[in-house]
């Protein structure tokens, strides 16, 4: 688990990126954050300001990168290499983000919901990871986000 610096200085970093792309998109900045602080352990792996773990799309001209990941394949947590997309900053890769959510169709219901906790279950009813337990993650670092962001 993160330290409270490590939070802290994490919100601090992605806030004005979230709450801009909230403001272009009606994505809730609240969710975005929490959503990210899972798949980046808060900061902690980042690289190239990847903030969600996309894989490079087919026809993808920005920068990327080769790194390990772990995903659940058959049911099993297996270690796993693969192409990511980088970026040049945060805001850069929230809005990735968001018009990956945005655009593809599966992620409909999840695009026209402002409630974070249910934004965070409409995405795995869509299929965004493999973990079954992924909108509870997010929703546990929403309560997180918020107290921190409050206090």
């Amino acid at each position: 688990m993160a330290t409270t610096s490590q939070i802290e200085k994490f919100i601090k970093t992605l806030y004005p990126a979230a709450v801009q792309v909230e403001k272009e998109t009606g994505l809730p900045a609240l969710a975005i954050i929490a959503q990210s602080a899972l798949e980046t352990g808060w900061g902690a792996s980042a690289p190239g300001n990847m903030y969600f773990g996309f894989k490079v799309p087919s026809g993808w001209t920005g920068k990327k990168q080769l790194l390990w990941t772990h995903e659940y394949i058959n049911g099993v947590y297996t270690r796993v290499q693969d192409w990511f997309c980088a970026y040049d900053s945060p805001i850069e890769s929230l809005r990735h983000y968001a018009g990956r959510i945005i655009s593809l169709s599966r992620y409909a219901t999840a695009a026209k919901t402002t409630d974070p906790y249910q934004y965070a279950r409409e995405l795995q009813k869509a299929g965004y990871a493999t973990d079954p337990n992924y909108a509870d993650k997010i929703i546990k670092n929403i309560d997180i986000v918020k107290k921190k962001s409050l206090s």
